[in-house]
């Protein structure tokens, strides 16, 4: 698995982009944001290519 994250300050947000480069197993990834501490559990399917994007939540 490879994974890059870029943290958007003005905007408050955590974009992953992950990529499972096994063929034939999925991977767990467990990520801890920036954001409130928020917690993050996915599991990437096998050949896949992923964009999680993490936020705020605005309320109004």
């Amino acid at each position: 698995m490879e994974t890059v994250a870029v943290h958007d300050q003005a905007g408050e947000a955590l974009t992953i982009f992950a990529v499972n480069r096994n063929l034939t197993e999925p991977m767990d990834m467990a990520a801890l944001g920036k954001l409130d501490g928020a917690r993050l559990d996915v599991t990437l399917p096998p050949a896949s290519w992923n964009v999680i994007r993490m936020g705020k939540r605005r309320v109004e």
